[in-house]
């Protein structure tokens, strides 16, 4: 049987065999998670005894070195926090994700072991979760997304039942339109070499979530009662509602 030990030092020989191949370096410490910085993978220490953990581990190395092979624009990020926004820089970094990881599937599908297991520890850690009734609907719909690009267009059988239940409480607070406008654009942000897809997928998400807010107040306006010239709705000029002068029914 493979030593903890041992089972460190062969994750450790794989990522950096990958590094090579991606033109890339490894680095080991006591970061709070896996990142990437100029020509470095940055990795954190883990518990090569627990088998999620220690797939996990490949997973997120291969994740941040996949940034780098498949021309993710760090310079991008900043502008688009800088210019559009934090909400517009999260939708950036998850199609970027997912647009990534789908290309690193493609060319290494044994790999889908690994992505799984991230998925799995993000879950026991309760990073995966499915919003409440009460959660911001901006922040159900960056779940929404987020788990449908995973369960759907990646294909991560772990998400399942996350997916499936946000999915639920999405379609109880927002218009079906929206939502199937939301997965399109997810698609065009994730099925792409490009990474100006991206960011060009965050700019319309943006967008169909202000459109369906201006939908939602044209038809509020719609259905407001109209009000006569005292400005008192159902009311006679001088304020009685369905009432003779004397105010007598």
């Amino acid at each position: 049987m493979q030593s903890t030990q041992s089972k460190m030092l062969t994750i450790q020989i794989r990522l950096a065999m990958m590094a090579n191949d991606f033109g890339l370096r490894t680095t080991w410490g006591n970061y709070p998670t896996a990142g990437t910085t100029q020509g470095v993978v940055l990795m954190p220490f883990f518990d090569a005894g627990d088998p999620v953990q220690a797939a996990a581990a490949m997973g997120f190395g291969m994740h941040e070195g996949a940034h780098h092979r498949y021309g993710s624009d760090f310079a991008k990020y900043e502008e688009s926090l800088k210019t559009k926004g934090k909400v517009h820089r999260w939708f950036l970094n998850c199609f970027d994700d997912g647009r990534i990881d789908r290309m690193a599937l493609l060319e290494y599908p044994g790999l889908r072991s690994e992505y799984e297991a991230i998925e799995q520890l993000f879950i026991s850690k309760g990073m995966r979760q499915v919003p409440r009734t009460n959660t911001p609907a901006i922040n159900v719909l960056e779940d929404y997304l987020a788990h449908y690009i995973g369960c759907e267009l990646l294909n991560y059988k772990p998400l399942t039942p996350v997916w499936e239940q946000t999915r639920e409480l999405a379609r109880q607070r927002f218009p079906d339109a929206l939502l199937t406008r939301l997965e399109i654009i997810s698609e065009m942000g994730v099925i792409t070499a490009d990474f100006n897809d991206c960011w060009d997928s965050a700019d319309l998400v943006l967008d169909a979530i202000r459109d369906s807010l201006e939908d939602l107040k044209a038809q509020q306006s719609d259905h407001e009662p109209a009000a006569d010239a005292d400005g008192q709705p159902g009311a006679d000029a001088a304020g009685q509602s369905d009432a003779d002068a004397d105010d007598q029914p």
